[in-house]
């Protein structure tokens, strides 16, 4: 956690004055709903900038906990904000799964488990042949198949950001390599 706060170095605010701020801001989360309002009191506030960074702050801390305690038959972990892709050998999964979840009450997994080789994560479809992994664009059973319609009245802006987003996606996405662990 130090490490990641080593950018106050050169600011005004000290790393103690810097948590009563983010306990500030967690500690005062009123919301609106159905006409009552509510004082929320534990996560952070959605739709606020500062969540997207306490979150991944929060996780990158719980990480470095729980890999370095991991199996070492643990082969790939690759997360995205709070979606996890993690190779490891049948038999510990459930005890890794356990592990995970017995770390921190707040912070708790689920899992799923590939069928027939094939299993999905976020918008892609992970298919393991043999001993690599392979990778194509999946859409689940509520996907609609609706994106912005070009001739609709949206700025022109927007409507170019969509094809360069579906461009971007088939470039990662149907590269034709095999998925690698990365080293960090």
């Amino acid at each position: 956690m130090e490490e990641m706060l080593g950018f106050l170095e050169n600011e005004k605010l000290s790393p103690g004055e810097l948590m009563a701020l983010v306990s500030l801001c967690l500690d005062s989360t009123f919301f609106k709903f159905r006409d009552s309002v509510y004082h929320q009191r534990v996560g952070t506030p959605m739709a606020s900038p500062a969540s997207v960074i306490l979150a991944e702050i929060t996780m990158k801390c719980f990480e470095e906990e729980v890999l370095v305690a991991a199996p070492t038959s643990l082969k790939l972990w690759v997360r995205y904000v709070d979606d996890v892709f993690a190779v490891l050998k049948e038999g510990e999964v459930d005890g890794f799964l356990a592990q995970l979840n017995s770390k921190n009450k707040a912070i708790q997994f689920e899992m799923d488990k590939e069928v027939e080789g094939k299993l999905p994560f976020l918008d892609i479809l992970v298919t393991r042949n043999g001993n690599s992994l392979s990778i194509s664009v999946y859409r689940n059973s509520t996907h609609t198949d609706h994106l912005l319609d070009y001739v609709s009245n949206h700025l022109t802006c927007h409507k170019r950001g969509v094809k360069k987003m579906l461009w971007s996606r088939a470039e990662r996405v149907f590269d034709g390599s095999p998925i690698k662990r990365r080293k960090e």
